[in-house]
């Protein structure tokens, strides 16, 4: 496999893997730790919940990938790329989360792509 393409499997993983866990999570609702009862509920919904073992499930290949990458790559190279992951995750968030995502908080999103966007291009500026 080369480069890009374990890094975009790994940030696809990662994010929706992120995304099914945070769909999980809403069903369960707050979790309170504090209170034994609640939390053997709590655990017994975390282990009945699809949501959540298909965001594990993509987490451990996120996971796999990540380390293939850096099996690979520099480490300074594979981090700042998977910034990207910030992209993705905002705008699943809004599509299939539904999530309000303010002004500032795009902004800031969009200044991470940016900064990803330079280190990948000095990268494959400098492979050439």
């Amino acid at each position: 496999m080369n480069r890009t393409i374990v890094i975009l499997l790994h940030i696809v993983c990662q994010v929706f893997g992120d995304v099914w866990l945070s769909r999980g999570m809403r069903n369960i609702g707050a979790v309170n730790v504090i209170d034994l009862g609640s939390f053997i509920a709590i655990a017994i919904q975390f282990l009945t919940s699809p949501w959540i073992w298909l965001g594990i499930a993509f987490l451990i290949t996120s996971l796999i990938l990540y380390l293939v990458a850096l099996s690979r790559f520099d480490l300074s190279y594979v981090l700042p790329i998977t910034a990207f992951t910030y992209v993705l995750s905002t705008a699943l968030a809004i599509f299939i989360l539904r999530e309000h995502v303010s002004a500032p908080r795009l902004f800031g999103t969009c200044i991470i792509t940016a900064g990803a966007f330079v280190v990948g291009w000095d990268e494959q500026k400098q492979s050439r």
